[in-house]
């Protein structure tokens, strides 16, 4: 081994954890490695070293952590390093096999996925000083002129293998704006002070055509409809065009849920746990923004290339995004799992689903759907609906379950403060009672004192309050803990599957109601069900929809029996 791989060796050893920087110059890379001797050392320190370009190695950018097949290609993107300008690690959990990582290309690709924790950008031999588990973030600062551009399209090849896999007409993201707008200070026409108001609205993304494979481009046309908006606003997305700006920093942070988020189409999921990051980005004006992105969900906003929920601040003022509901997953695991079931097996599948959707509309047909049989048919547990005049969801807020597990942790709490709970009684009581003492006596001696009446009228009142509490504490003190909890959560179990067969009469009513009004005039339930149109989405979800409908039925597998999870309208309002 040279000298040189010795002191690449030495140098991991010393200092475990570090982030370098690379300029790329006559086929070698000049680090300046940025490290920590300990986790809790507060300033890093630098160290500058030069590694020839062919001692890296490409980078291996997974698209999911989920089921990743490692030698499948269509998992991830393969990165030259000659094309990496910063990577940068926004995931900090290292012991995990998969980190989340931020790579922005030379010509300004901005890439988000896992890398193998125990992979390097360091060729074999010396590949223990770039394990990524021991890194925080890799800058290349290459030169301008000689290497700005990317070996290959990885806007394009990114985009069409992630954040727009799958897309399909008439897929839609609606989100809420806030921003603040110049509004005029005062009514005084000749006064020309402006002043910030606060402005809010939503916004609709629509899909109206997908162009992937063409000849001249790949990209999607869009529709923006605001509430201003008179004639939707028409545009095209390129999938390879890059963006404008310039990444100035990849600020990483924690992986947040999007509570408000609503999943549509796949409508059983109603909150996304996603992984959001933030860039610092230079527009063309050299005004530094700030970029939240959050790739995972489908386009919440697009621009320049990016699909990203956007939050950008500058001096001037401040516009926020948010997400209400988007139609879809950009992740469809079960797609891939149905691709792997052989003809016969979707076959059967398929039969399951028709056989169930017929005894459905028969049961709805013969008005039997009721609190009794629609367990057979809808999975009450989950139940998501979004339709005008129902709630959004009937999924119960907390299980049986859970209620009977506040009621005992309550129940534990009283018993394990009981006795302090009696002396705070008692010594509340003998307060009392010395007060109500020295207002008799002021009372004695003056019968006419309004003012003592009033004020015994309230500690009697107040004592008799007390006293009831400390005999329920006594009584509490007589009674067998376990006992009182067996049957406490036979009183609640009994409340719960009362309020369940409610909720099952309310529904069974709302549902059949709601499809008796879904039928036009002169239509049979026979021609609704011929009419029905029967989609696989994986071995265990299943769409039902209708032919000049926008009301979907989505069906989930429960062990061998299909049930209804979800009923949408599919229009974006």
């Amino acid at each position: 081994m040279d000298i040189r791989k010795c002191l690449f060796l030495l140098f991991y050893l010393i200092f475990p954890l570090f982030s370098f920087a690379a300029t790329l110059k006559d086929d070698a890379y000049e680090l300046e490695i940025t490290y920590r001797r300990e986790q809790k050392e507060e300033e890093p320190r630098k160290l500058h070293l030069k590694l020839n370009a062919s001692g890296l190695q490409p980078i291996r950018l997974f698209y999911s952590k989920d089921k990743i097949h490692k030698e499948d290609a269509s998992q991830f993107i393969q990165v030259r390093i000659q094309d990496v300008r910063s990577l940068t690690f926004v995931g900090s959990e290292t012991n995990q096999p998969l980190l989340e990582t931020v790579i922005v290309s030379d010509q300004g690709a901005i890439l988000m996925g896992y890398i193998e924790t125990e992979n390097s950008l360091i060729s074999a031999s010396v590949n223990s000083l770039g394990l990524f588990k021991s890194i925080e973030q890799v800058l290349f600062v290459t030169d301008e002129e000689e290497d700005k551009e990317d070996s290959t399209n990885y806007c394009l090849e990114y985009a069409k293998e992630y954040v727009w896999k799958g897309i399909q007409e008439s897929d839609f993201v609606r989100y809420h704006v806030s921003e603040l707008r110049p509004m005029k200070a005062t009514e005084d026409p000749e006064d020309q002070k402006t002043r910030l108001e606060p402005y809010e609205y939503e916004m609709i993304y629509k899909v109206v055509k997908v162009n992937e494979g063409s000849l001249t481009q790949d990209s999607v046309d869009i529709e923006i409809t605001t509430p201003e908006t008179v004639e939707p606003l028409r545009k095209t997305l390129s999938w390879k065009e890059y963006p404008s700006f310039k990444v100035k920093k990849v600020l990483p942070m924690k992986k947040t849920t999007s509570e408000f988020v609503t999943v549509r189409d796949l409508a059983q999921r109603k909150s996304i746990t996603t992984q959001t990051f933030e860039l610092e980005v230079e527009d063309e004006t050299g005004e530094t923004l700030v970029l939240s992105l959050d790739p995972s969900l489908f386009p919440l906003v697009y621009l320049n290339g990016i699909n990203a929920s956007v939050r950008v601040r500058n001096q001037k003022d401040e516009v926020m995004q948010a997400v209400v509901e988007t139609s879809r997953f950009k992740f469809d695991q079960g797609k891939e799992e149905l691709a792997h079931l052989t003809p016969a097996q979707q076959e059967v599948l398929a039969t399951q689903v028709m056989t169930y959707s017929s005894d459905f509309f028969t049961t709805l047909k013969d008005n039997k759907l009721t609190k009794e049989t629609i367990d057979q048919f809808i999975a009450m547990d989950e139940l998501f609906i979004a339709l005008d005049g129902f709630p959004q969801s009937f999924e119960a807020e907390r299980t049986l379950e859970n209620i009977i597990e506040e009621m005992e942790q309550t129940i534990d709490q009283r018993f394990n403060t009981l006795e302090n709970d009696l002396s705070l009684c008692l010594e509340q009581l003998a307060n009392m009672d010395h007060d109500l003492a020295v207002l008799n006596g002021e009372l004695a001696r003056d019968p006419n004192s309004t003012e003592a009446k009033k004020k015994i009228a309230q500690l009697t009142f107040l004592r008799r309050d007390w006293v009831s509490k400390y005999e329920m504490l006594e009584r509490l003190k007589a009674a067998d803990r376990e006992r009182l909890k067996q049957e406490q959560r036979r009183l609640y179990t009994e409340g719960f599957n009362r309020e369940q067969q409610s909720r099952r009469n309310v529904l069974a009513y709302e549902v059949t109601r709601f499809f008796q009004d879904e039928i036009a005039s002169g239509v049979t339930w026979d021609q609704v069900m011929q009419a029905s149109q029967f989609t696989l989405l994986s071995p265990t979800h299943a769409l039902i929809s209708f032919l000049n409908s926008s009301v979907k039925i989505h069906l989930k597998l429960h062990t061998s029996q299909w049930k209804i999870c979800a009923i949408v309208d599919s229009r974006p309002n």
